[in-house]
């Protein structure tokens, strides 16, 4: 699929504001709102766009506190790695493994809900 000047604007636009008005987004970028529209539409359909997120707030959403915790292995063995990332898949709250180094991010009410053990 060739990517023009156009449907670079029109992903600029919708990476900021993925909730603007075809006819806004239109208007930012020159074309007539039908051929903005079939140009989005293209770009989801071959898998360009390929979809549509929101960011939440955490303290506005009852989560305070982000903690971001390092684990380091004292052995380096697969099996022990295998049953922490279950371990950790499992655990609430728990946002992701973001690495093989093994840095968690969990996103808490306050210092005390964090006090569990995974």
């Amino acid at each position: 699929m060739e990517i023009d000047r156009i449907d670079r604007k029109i992903l600029a636009i919708l990476q900021a504001n993925n909730r603007i008005a075809n006819v806004d987004l239109a208007a930012e970028v020159g074309l007539s709102p039908p051929a903005c529209l079939k140009r989005v539409k293209r770009l989801r359909d071959e898998k360009v766009i390929i979809g549509d997120v929101a960011l939440i707030n955490p303290a506005l959403a009852g989560n305070k506190m982000t903690l971001l915790v390092s684990v380091e292995m004292e052995r380096d063995r697969g099996d022990i790695y295998s049953v922490f990332r279950q371990s950790v898949e499992k655990a609430p709250r728990g946002d992701s493994v973001l690495s093989d180094y093994w840095r968690i991010r969990f996103y808490v009410g306050d210092f005390c809900a964090r006090h569990t053990s995974i």
